[in-house]
């Protein structure tokens, strides 16, 4: 795993919609149903979920947790 991936994230920094300090499958679960309407978030899920600072959660955001999971789309905890 490259390095930037293993750096120390805390709880609701970008991508990690469960507050837990990790992004997994469940954060990008979390942001999908966030984008599709079928969970309402928290202030603190929100600003977790929109990785890409457009003030929207949707299908980007989702994929975008998805790559940071699987390694290949990184974007910083703020």
């Amino acid at each position: 795993m490259h390095a930037l991936y293993a750096e120390e994230r805390v709880a609701y920094s970008k991508g990690d919609v469960t507050g837990d300090g990790e992004i997994t499958s469940m954060d990008k679960m979390f942001a999908q149903r966030i984008a599709n309407g079928t969970m309402t978030a928290t202030a603190d899920q929100l600003y977790a979920a929109d990785v890409n600072k457009d003030n929207v959660v949707d299908t980007t955001d989702v994929d975008m947790i998805l790559g940071f999971y699987y390694s290949t789309c990184y974007f910083p905890p703020i």
